[in-house]
This record gives C-alpha cells, structure tokens and sequence, in this order.
C-alpha cells in the first residue's frame, strides 16, 4: 500500500474516534435512536431513512385516511405535511429539540 493512503486511513480512523466521543458527549434528546424504540403514541418525532439517505421532520405513528370520523387502515409513519402514509422505511428516530424559549 502507498505510504499516502496509509495516512489518508489513519486520519480517518482517528477523525472516526473523535466523532464517536464527541457522540457519546451529546444529550440524550439529540442522539439517533433505533426505530425499535420510537413512541407508537402519537409523540411527533424526527425520523431517518438510511435507504434513501432523508430526515423527516414532525413525524408520528397514526392513522393516514379517515372517513365519516372513524380511522381506515392501519396506523403508520406519517408528517403533518404530507398526506398518506410513507414509502420509506425509517430506520433511526430522534426526539424534537426543545423550543427556544425553553433553553436558557
């Protein structure tokens, strides 16, 4: 192997461990979480797909179609702003940051 791309790893492995620590320093309400763990309760959440590489925002477990008041299907992810349940697979959630009124 080339002595520049032996560097060019080591580099990388070394911003790779500094990534990991400064991760492991975050709060816990900013760090990705496993989709296992997300609220099925209607809790709005962030969501990730790593398929098509998107972040979802104000995102919620919930039924998409409703007619004469009663829910129609099964509940799945879905945003306020679209209508109908997603095409993609989330794979990783995060809690939503609190207001800026509430950090001081």
């Amino acid at each position: 192997m080339n002595l520049g791309v032996i560097m060019l790893v080591e580099i990388m492995e070394r911003t790779l461990y500094q990534l990991r620590e400064v991760a492991h320093a975050l709060p816990d309400e900013v760090q990705w979480r496993p989709i296992e763990t997300a609220p099925k309760d209607g809790t709005v959440i962030d969501l990730w797909d790593w398929k098509y590489m998107h972040r979802v925002t104000d995102a919620c477990w919930r039924h998409h179609y409703w007619e004469n008041g009663k829910p129609l299907g099964e509940k799945s992810w879905g945003a306020g702003d679209r209508d109908g349940p997603f095409v993609m697979e989330p794979t990783h959630w995060m809690p939503l940051p609190k207001r800026p009124e509430d950090t001081k």
